[in-house]
């Protein structure tokens, strides 16, 4: 139960008959992005991606939807660690194109859309894939209301229940053992073998990229409730006699 890989390839059943996700494929975020660009009337785009399966899933994906539209896809590039972005964007701008997808990894859409402010590129559309929509750090780039208009593409964000407690009760608990030994204190962290946690604050923690958020709460929920089922558990005991098959 995946709860990150967006690649399409992945919901062919009969090549992966175990696989399910709990956020939309790249097929689900090409057809938001293609139904905008379809809505405004634009028919004349940049896509900018990334050498990597997410970005040349998404532009297999968005050229089909393309196809004899009347859309022009007038410009690409895939983006590796030595990109240029200066010289990109001087290249979408000398074709005049206006509306530019970024369809790409965090990292290279933070990098393309701090060049843009950079070098002072006005008024075009940029149309944002969940990976970098979620970005909390970029819309509090200075002068990013210059660029143009940003339209992100995300999932509906959900709320945890109990997860903003449950990480304030964590807190206090840490706080009331941080002066016993270093090991003790380690040993109140939630589940997880981990040495900086206690560390970080319940505000630092729900104040994080909320992308992934709920799901991964969702992939968890799933496992634990089809686990559930298939032991056949109640509130105090499991059948531990049943194996499990993935089909199950």
């Amino acid at each position: 139960v995946n709860y990150r890989v967006s690649s399409y390839a992945l919901s062919n059943k009969l090549q992966y008959p175990f696989f399910v996700r709990t956020i939309p494929s790249n097929r689900n975020l090409i057809e938001i992005i293609f139904h905008i660009i379809q809505w405004f009337g634009w028919n004349y785009v940049a896509f900018l991606g990334s050498h990597d399966d997410y970005s040349e899933d998404g532009l297999r994906i968005f050229n089909k939807y393309i196809s004899n539209t009347g859309i022009c896809l007038a410009y690409q590039e895939a983006f590796s660690q030595r990109a240029n972005y200066s010289l990109t964007l001087k290249k979408i701008d000398m074709l005049n194109i206006n509306v530019i997808v970024v369809f790409t990894v965090p990292q290279y859409a933070s990098n393309i859309i701090k060049a843009a402010i950079a070098n002072n590129i006005r008024d075009k559309v940029w149309i944002a894939s969940e990976t970098s929509a979620m970005n909390q750090q970029l819309p509090r780039e200075p002068g990013i209301g210059k660029i143009g208009t940003v339209i992100g593409i995300t999932e509906r964000l959900m709320t945890l229940p109990g997860f903003d407690e449950l990480l304030y009760k964590e807190r206090r608990i840490s706080h009331a053992y941080s002066a016993e030994s270093d090991i003790q204190s380690k040993s109140k962290t939630c589940s997880q073998v981990c040495d900086y946690c206690t560390s970080l604050t319940a505000e630092e923690i729900i104040n994080e990229n909320p992308t992934f958020s709920f799901a991964i709460y969702a992939a968890i929920y799933t496992i634990a409730h089809a686990l559930h089922n298939v032991l056949q558990c109640d509130m105090n005991v499991c059948n531990k006699k049943i194996t499990v098959k993935p089909y199950m």
